[in-house]
């Protein structure tokens, strides 16, 4: 049997769309003709699963379905987008070398709020403390999901530039 293709759309709403508009694949028409049949829902949520790890080929980020954004992990730090842009990576890599060094920094801007939830004033025990950090590409924030010093509450900051600024610190629980 010869394979035949089919197009296969999704718009923003998820629905499937006409060629040519919203996100496109190609698809067996064998499987397309039997996903539609079986269970329509289930196959566009298929597709926009396939779209979206289609999209992160080429790059380092891995789509990840059960969050629904791209990410990847360099050094230790999680970086985490909900679309991929091109300097994504590279301005991930250079945050990846720049967060050691500039790590001081962020403790001594952490360091008001920390002592005021956890009582911790050691800026050595702070940084100890703080765990793996998870940065948002998108939203220029670095968060702290998984530190020891509660397991209640994330740590999370916004900043500008490769640590060049930090703003709005805080706490939540």
């Amino acid at each position: 049997d010869p394979e035949i293709r089919v197009p296969f759309c999704t718009g923003r709403n998820g629905r499937r769309a006409a060629a040519g508009r919203g996100r496109c694949i190609s698809i067996k028409l064998q499987f397309f003709r039997l996903c539609m049949a079986e269970e329509p829902g289930k196959c566009r949520y298929i597709m926009g699963i396939l779209e979206k790890n289609k999209k992160s080929k080429g790059t380092a980020f891995v789509y990840d379905e059960n969050n629904d954004y791209y990410k990847m992990e360099i050094n230790g730090i999680e970086f985490v987008c909900d679309s991929i842009h091109s300097d994504y990576e590279k301005h991930a890599v250079e945050l990846a070398q720049a967060y050691e060094k500039r790590l001081p920094d962020i403790v001594d801007y952490l360091m008001p709020d920390i002592k005021e939830m956890f009582g911790i004033t050691n800026p050595d025990v702070i940084a100890n403390s703080l765990g793996k950090p998870s940065i948002d590409l998108d939203r220029g924030t670095l968060t702290y999901l998984e530190h020891t010093m509660d397991s209640l509450h994330i740590i999370e900051m916004e900043f500008d530039g490769i640590f060049t600024a930090f703003y709005n610190s805080c706490i939540d629980g």
